[in-house]
């Protein structure tokens, strides 16, 4: 992504917030092999207070199949079993000690793998709609700099260019980083 303008370049981080989401919400899709990625912002209550997993243990991998955790209270592995047991991933959870729980990940079936393909589908979609709501968030601020002659309309035809180009940059690379998920999807 090529930001020529200063007018733009606040804009970058807001860019580069859409791709580092998308990112982080391709982790969480699972490819046959076990990453933390795909518990660790699982939704847990213990002692009253809602957060992620990753705040209450700690997330192994201990072989391409299997995920360990370890709370660091181990009167909390109650709480995460039975977090984990909701979600609904159809991963297989036991108990190894008193204070570990082994998550085993099911073999990749084909109708999972379209199940996941699906599921990363409507991610790129919500990627794509953040970006459209950039976009039509800083054309309204170009536009409204047009009425109060901060800018010319030469000016605005530019930006409007560059701002178009910015766009089909992130569209690209989100449409990269999908095509590799779906290979990692279909290949492992």
């Amino acid at each position: 992504m090529n930001i020529r303008s200063a007018f733009l370049q606040p804009f970058k981080s807001d860019f580069d917030g859409v791709i580092a989401w998308f990112q982080k919400e391709c982790q969480t899709i699972r490819t046959g092999r076990a990453t933390p990625a795909l518990v660790e912002d699982a939704p847990v209550e213990v002692y009253g207070v809602r957060g992620p997993l990753k705040q209450y243990a700690s997330i192994t991998v201990s072989d391409p199949k299997t995920l360990m955790v370890q709370p660091w209270d181990a009167t909390t592995l109650k709480d995460i079993e039975r977090a984990l047991s909701t979600q609904g991933r159809g991963f297989s959870i036991s108990a190894v000690s008193a204070n570990q729980l082994r998550i085993s990940l099911p073999l990749m079936t084909e109708e999972n793998r379209k199940d996941l393909l699906k599921v990363l589908r409507g991610k790129l979609e919500q990627a794509r709609t953040q970006l459209r709501q950039l976009r039509d968030r800083i054309r309204d601020d170009i536009q409204k700099k047009e009425k109060t002659k901060e800018i010319t309309q030469d000016d605005r035809y530019s930006l409007q260019k560059e701002l178009d180009e910015c766009c089909g940059d992130v569209g690209k690379n989100l449409e990269t980083m999908t095509q590799q998920k779906e290979k990692d999807i279909m290949t492992v």
